[in-house]
């Protein structure tokens, strides 16, 4: 299994896969123990353990430790985040999509939030093109964090990068 950080989000004419940038896990300042959306042929710089990529199927596998999850950002992600939400440790990278179930599903659940500042660009998967995925995406991007792990990831990004934290009691 090998390195990734991406999502499966479709576009015209190309890669399913967007790499998340290394300037975002140099912030979080995290190590995690599993990436379940690892790219087929690899990818850089996510700080894992364990990788699942597209024909792992991340989603039925079992997930244990602190996750980073960059969910294929399709009409499937709700299930990839009822899993992180159910998992319960963690750090995910999403649209902040407010006004979709899934968001208000998920976002109750998490420990913190973090709604970056500006847009995320994100790699291209192709390595053909790069920086694009801001203009493709159509929503700015929020942290999501569950456990005081993934709270302490948010709280060093914030101290480096613009953004919106907001802290949750559940």
């Amino acid at each position: 299994m090998k390195k990734s950080g991406f999502a499966y989000e479709a576009r015209f004419g190309g890669s399913h896969e967007w790499f998340t940038p290394k300037w975002i896990f140099d912030a979080l300042g995290m190590t995690f123990s599993l990436d379940p959306c690892a790219p087929i042929n690899g990818g850089p710089h996510v700080p894992a353990e364990i990788y699942f990529n597209k024909k792992d199927d991340g989603l039925k596998l079992p997930w244990s430790g602190s996750v980073w999850l960059n969910p294929p950002y399709g009409r499937g992600i709700g299930a990839w985040m009822e899993k992180m939400a159910k998992h319960d440790t963690g750090v995910a990278l999403v649209p902040a999509r407010t006004d979709t179930k899934w968001f208000h599903a998920a976002a109750p659940t998490a420990d913190a939030l973090l709604f970056l500042k500006g847009r995320v660009d994100f790699i291209d998967g192709d390595r053909r093109r790069k920086n694009v995925a801001s203009h493709d995406q159509g929503a700015p991007s929020v942290l999501m964090a569950w456990g005081a792990d993934g709270m302490a990831a948010l709280q060093r990004f914030k101290k480096l990068h613009s953004g919106w934290y907001v802290e949750q009691r559940r």
